[in-house]
């Protein structure tokens, strides 16, 4: 997704502040680059490398600073360092390139000037970074062809999976299912990706698997392959088979389990051929495995990569919850090689735990962050021995401190949890690759060691058997998002079970187990924790019955959180999840951080808090739980309106009406005006049928077809096991009958997230509303003023629940736990009424024109206008003093609800 010029110009902005007193380049430049192509919305690490080897002419080793092959050399100078000269470094490390590699453009930089050269079109241009935002343009080649990597790495992952795919469909139609079949293509991923990233010999699978006549005989070949590659060199028979003999002893456990060999047919063995032929070297540990898992599952496949988790996303948990810390440790060490040496000793120490990690995403990303920062690390001492002794080699404690096997994980699923430790092996090798460019080697084979991930239910497993908690522990991951009204009926037990004595415990999400699970685990240690979650455990019910048992029984503190927000990927048919990321702890840190996200796409912001509540803002820790009465002196008869339950009988649609009043002109009396929702919010002409006021004579005189459709929903409701039809059962020709005596404000119980205001409207008496529509009966203007507020507004964004990303507004959670002002003078109610009436009049100009239309995208300035102003006038009504924001305005409106509602 290319971003928008206004939000690249607004990370320009940040990126500029953050580096304008910045100097050092041996400290800073791999961040500066990493923030820059952050700009344009592109992870660098997605296209580029650090510290790049290549041999020069004269046969000495260099190192591009950065380098995108095929696009793009950076030459980095710390500042005020002469940027001809850095130039003219980069020239000399392209006369070693291949064609496909040599790029077309270089930039040099010293951190205040940023010099571009076009290759192709003998082109260059020099900006100060404080001009950086106004030239976003002069990058347009990195965004554009960014987008275009993210693409083709996307189709590259799915096209793999596919291929695996097909593979699996051919042999589970034959009969191979189950665990043998998944531990069969594990294995064959193993082989796939070892001979095309070193690992093995290059071809060396795909040349054992050869050109078989009868692929019958290629199932009990793999299954001998499997059998060596489990086998020590030293422990095999001396007369093997060269084809088999030259492959390596593999351990980790991967080949121990003896599996029935499948039994391949021409198609299935082209299939693994073209599996072969696949350049494996391509794929990304991270992403290949959610997709590699989704291929498997048919109900999955038709959104395939919807659902994997973007790096980008995964790295504002990870940052926040350790990497940010460790980066801040690496710069105040500089040149320090003791406080270094430190560090790196202290990070090998560490422990990562996702008690939901699926297929590895939140390990494997954390485990290449921590590699890539010890890389650095290792670049500085390596160049700080180089300094005494220009025949600097590393030696064997100068591995790496980063082992896999302290990257632990609990799975439900077996086959995700075996593609987690097989991926985390492909991370492992990717990274002790990019080590060779320090010249430090490491030996592929055998797997020493793998990654503690194991399958088994996380809700029901003792996390402190599985790994005991120390303070070197994080503990991180995406628990499943499953409501209260999805969850199986064994998903309900466990709930029940994890929240034993807690009441209500059936309104929460199935997520809440975790940060319960969590909570327990953590206790008397210094244990972060961070989870991805849906947002509606920080709105709602939910926030009174999980928050106070976090807050008050475990003393959890958040220490950090994402605001609500998008999270989705870069794939095709992205699905999109509104969620926040909350860390916490046992330990209240300070200062916290609060990250807030102007749209829900964009870039977050950060604001120091001193105090994040369960709502996610800085303000006082506050439990509103849900109450039949307002903590305020007003009406209390706010309603929803009639449910139908007519299945269609009792509605009927404006050509439906105009046939039967044609037929049956009698019955325009019982005939009024439907409204749900939508046809509230469009303007849409919709009726029903009703009966509330009829006699027995009238009822038995009504027409035939009515008599039918009336008998229909006889049967349809005695059929029915809904609760709430108890009632009405017996009167099949009625609603379940909520309809306001006197006109009413008409507030639906759904809006849409982008709209600032609820649209709200009143109606006469004589329209009928549904149970989509809170009913206000007999409402004034100035409750209408109060409803209609940015004040109300704000308070009902942040307590109330939320259906995917939209608003449901709550009589016993939002209305009934609104603070209005306490007292208001004459002269602000005056005021505040004819601005409410302001806004009614302007509705007026635009009758034609529906509620969807007018509090949409294309709202008419004059309402905005009006609005704007009613907002004032009722911020004053609350304090003298204006308010910056929404968070502002919650925070004064929290510090009430206290004072409303201390005892």
């Amino acid at each position: 997704m290319v971003l928008s010029q206004s939000e690249m110009r607004r990370r320009a902005e940040k990126f500029i502040e953050t580096y304008k007193e910045v100097s050092d380049e041996r400290s800073y430049s791999q961040m500066f680059w990493r923030d820059f192509f952050d700009i344009f919305g592109i992870s660098l690490n997605d296209v580029a490398v650090f510290e790049q080897a290549v041999k020069k002419f004269d046969g000495t080793q260099g190192f591009i600073d950065c380098f995108w092959k095929g696009k793009l050399v950076i030459e980095h100078k710390s500042e005020g360092k002469n940027l001809n000269s850095a130039f003219q470094q980069a020239l000399g490390y392209l006369d070693t390139l291949s064609s496909l590699e040599k790029p077309r453009y270089i930039i040099v930089s010293d951190f205040k000037r940023i010099r571009l050269i076009d290759l192709f079109e003998d082109k260059k241009t020099e900006i100060s970074l404080f001009d950086l935002k106004d030239n976003i343009q002069m990058f347009n080649f990195i965004y554009l062809d960014g987008v275009k990597h993210h693409e083709k790495q996307e189709e590259l992952n799915i096209e793999a999976a596919e291929l695996m795919g097909k593979l699996h469909d051919s042999l589970k139609e034959s009969g191979y299912v189950g665990h043998e079949l998944e531990l069969l293509l594990i294995r064959l991923l193993f082989c796939v990706y070892a001979e095309d990233t070193g690992i093995f010999n290059t071809y060396q699978f795909f040349d054992y698997i050869g050109d078989e006549e009868d692929p019958i005989s290629v199932g009990p070949k793999i299954q001998q392959l499997f059998r060596i590659l489990n086998q020590p060199e030293s422990q095999r028979q001396t007369n093997l088979p060269e084809e088999l003999a030259n492959f390596p002893y593999v351990n980790g456990k991967l080949f121990e389990e003896p599996i029935v060999p499948p039994y391949f047919d021409y198609e299935m063995y082209n299939q693994l051929k073209e599996i072969c032929k696949f350049d494996w070297s391509t794929i990304s540990p991270a992403i290949f495995g959610s997709i590699f898992q989704s291929i498997m599952n048919e109900d999955e496949r038709r959104q395939l990569g919807a659902h994997y988790t973007s790096e980008s996303n995964i790295l504002k948990v990870i940052n926040s919850l350790f990497m940010n810390d460790l980066w801040e440790e690496f710069r105040k060490a500089k040149k320090n090689s003791k406080k270094l040496e430190q560090l790196r000793d202290k990070m090998g120490k560490l422990k990562f735990f996702d008690p939901a990690c699926g297929c590895g995403n939140f390990l494997i990303i954390a485990y290449r962050e921590l590699r890539l920062l010890e890389y650095e690390i290792l670049n500085i001492l390596h160049n700080i021995k180089s300094e005494r002794d220009t025949q600097v080699l590393f030696d064997s404690k100068e591995l790496s401190n980063i082992k896999i096997e302290n990257f632990y994980g609990i799975e439900i699923e077996e086959f995700p949890s075996l593609i987690a430790k097989v991926a985390m092996w492909f991370i492992e090798h990717q990274m002790d690759l990019k080590y060779e460019q320090l010249n430090i080697h490491k030996s592929n084979l055998p797997l020493i060691s793998s990654a503690n991930i194991i399958q088994g239910n996380a809700l029901k497993i003792d996390w402190t058997q599985f790994l005991q908690p120390t303070n070197e522990v994080f503990v991180l991951g995406n628990p499943p998002f499953v409501g209260s009204r999805e969850q199986t009926k064994e998903q309900k037990k466990e709930m029940k079970e994890v929240f034993k004595g807690v009441k209500r415990n059936g309104l929460l999400d199935y997520v809440s187990a975790w940060y319960l699970k969590a909570a327990q685990y953590i206790q008397n240690t210094n244990i972060k924790v961070c989870f991805v979650s849906t947002n509606s455990i920080c709105q709602g019910d939910q926030v009174g019955i999980l928050w106070e048992v976090l807050m008050k029984k475990y003393d959890i503190h958040i220490n950090f959180a994402h605001q609500y927000f998008k999270w989705s990927n870069e794939a095709r048919n992205a699905a999109k999840v509104y969620v926040v990321i909350i860390g916490f702890s046992t330990v209240d840190i300070s200062p916290k951080h609060i990250y807030t996200y102007e749209t829900l796409d964009s870039k977050p912001d950060l604001e120091i808090a001193t105090q994040i509540n369960q709502y996610l803002i800085d303000s006082e820790i506050v439990f509103i739980k849900s109450r039949n009465n307002p903590i305020s002196n007003v009406s209390n008869i706010m309603k929803k309106g009639s449910k139908a339950y007519d299945y269609g009988n009792l509605t009927l649609s404006l050509e439906e009406k105009n046939e039967l009043l044609d037929e049956f002109p009698e019955m325009e009396k019982w005939i009024k005006t439907f409204l749900n929702a939508r046809d509230f919010l469009k303007s849409t002409e919709r009726y029903c049928l009703w009966f509330a006021d009829i006699t027995p004579c009238e009822l038995q005189q009504l027409p035939a077809p009515i008599k039918l459709r009336i008998n229909n929903v006889k049967e349809k409701r005695e059929n029915s096991s809904d609760s709430g039809i108890n009632n009405i059962v017996n009167v099949p020709w009625l609603f379940e009958n909520n309809q306001p005596k006197n006109d009413f404000l008409a507030i639906p119980v759904v809006s849409g997230e982008k709209r600032d205001y609820i649209p709200m409207k009143f109606l006469s008496k004589e329209i009928i509303v549904t149970n989509a529509i809170y009913t206000f009966e007999s409402a004034t203007l100035l409750d209408f003023a109060f409803l209609t507020s940015k004040m109300h507004m704000a308070w009902m964004k942040y307590v109330c629940g939320r259906l995917k990303g939209d608003y449901r507004y709550s009589k016993k959670i939002v209305y009934n736990n609104f603070p209005f002002p306490n007292e208001l003078s004459e002269k602000d109610k005056n005021n505040i009424i004819k601005k409410a009436q302001k806004i009614l009049d302007i509705r007026d100009e635009y009758k034609n024109e529906s509620l969807e239309v007018l509090y949409g995208e294309y709202m008419p300035n004059s309402l905005q206008k009006a609005h704007i102003e009613l907002d004032k006038a009722i911020d004053k009504a609350y304090s003298s003093k204006k308010f910056k924001d929404d968070n502002d305005r919650m925070k004064f409106l929290f510090n009430l609800y206290l004072e409303y509602t201390s005892d």
